[in-house]
């Protein structure tokens, strides 16, 4: 089992390595290229579009083929050359086509490797925060070598740790669970769930403006004094508190239960935003980096661990990848555009002030969940 667990340690460590050494300069880089405001929107919101679409498609491809490594090993390749032409690019048509085929197939990554982990019998939450673990270091790092070489080497290291992921992942062994040739069925009878449904609209309200926040925290820290080092520290101390609480997860929810966690980091969320939004020291918001960890942290590892304890393991990557593209795709879409908007017509607090209503709008869903004993639908299998 120690042998197993390194390496699932080591993909996901380098999996989220090549993450956090890739999305949070790619702004900078895009505008660094000549990209304007448009531009770079464009490039930025076609990876929430294209995650609504592609994430349950690639869910559906693995559940159906029983493939999910090779599926898996093969979208990360072409993530990684893809990420490593993009440093090549110079035209803005290039650079548009290139990330729609990058976008497509990193979508797969993070779900398939969450189905991955939920298949493994260890907790899911212990290896998890090697991900966190492994983003906050690699946004130092991509810093660091940003600040004193060039920019675009972020592109290699992107390349580059998630070519060394492949070397834990192929060692990996997964007990895939039989599938019935009715699967479209199955997925039909998916959105029956109420449960599921419910937990869909959640997350849907709750991941949006989390993802949302990735986009807008920078222009929020700078607005209140604070400077591009600022921000590099706090995106590291955020990652990074993510990952203890990701590990001891667990223990939150066999003594609370999965709804009452997911409301818990969803109100913390929301206040967390309502306090942004009220423009704080940018001292402040470092020295409570936590609440990152306390609301991110276990929301990510509950979401997911609620999936597969309340729908069927030949399900599990399917709903996955459903559940990511409706709350990262379609959420961060919506709060992106309307934060945009706020924030070109009012304030960046504003935009803080839009995140926090849309957050507590969660709580609904979470809420009929928790106190409304709803029956679960369905039985270990697809009949």
């Amino acid at each position: 089992m120690k042998e197993t667990y390194k390496k699932y340690l080591g993909s996901f460590y380098f999996i989220y390595f090549a993450m956090g050494a890739f999305f949070p300069l790619l702004s900078q880089y895009l505008k660094q290229s000549g990209l304007n405001g448009v531009q770079i929107g464009l490039i930025m919101a076609m990876n929430s579009f294209l995650s609504i679409f592609f994430q349950p498609f690639w869910g559906i491809l693995s559940d159906r083929t029983q493939k999910l490594k090779l599926i898996l090993m093969n979208t990360i390749i072409a993530s990684a050359l893809l990420g490593i032409l993009v440093s090549s690019i110079k035209s803005y048509l290039g650079l548009v086509i290139v990330f729609i085929f990058l976008y497509i197939f990193q979508s797969a990554v993070g779900p398939l490797a969450d189905s991955m982990a939920l298949h493994s019998g260890i907790n899911y939450g212990s290896i998890r925060q090697w991900g966190s673990i492994g983003f906050a270091m690699a946004v130092f790092v991509s810093g660091m070598v940003a600040q004193y070489f060039k920019l675009y080497f972020i592109f290699y290291i992107y390349g580059i740790s998630y070519f060394l992921s492949l070397i834990f992942i192929k060692s990996i062994k997964i007990n895939h669970h039989k599938v019935e040739h009715r699967q479209i069925h199955g997925i039909k009878q998916l959105f029956k769930n109420p449960n599921y449904i419910l937990f869909l609209i959640g997350c849907f309200f709750t991941f949006g403006p989390i993802s949302s926040n990735n986009a807008y925290f920078g222009l929020l820290y700078e607005d209140l004094g604070g400077n591009l080092a600022g921000i590099g520290i706090a995106f590291l101390l955020f990652a990074a508190s993510e990952a203890p609480f990701m590990k001891h997860s667990d223990f939150f929810i066999k003594r609370w239960g999965f709804t009452t966690v997911l409301m818990a980091s969803t109100c913390i969320s929301a206040v967390r935003w309502i306090w942004y939004s009220s423009a704080p020291s940018p001292i402040l918001i470092l020295i409570l980096f936590v609440l990152q960890g306390a609301s991110v942290g276990t929301y990510l590892s509950a979401a997911a661990q609620y999936i597969r304890e309340n729908t069927p393991k030949e399900l599990t990557t399917a709903a996955l990848g459903i559940y990511t593209s409706l709350s990262i795709g379609v959420g961060s879409m919506i709060c992106n555009f309307m934060g945009g908007y706020i924030y070109e017509h009012f304030s960046i607090e504003k935009v803080y002030l839009f995140l926090s209503i849309f957050t507590f709008i969660g709580l609904i869903p979470f809420g009929i969940l928790q106190f409304r004993k709803i029956p679960r639908i369905f039985t270990e299998r697809v009949n």
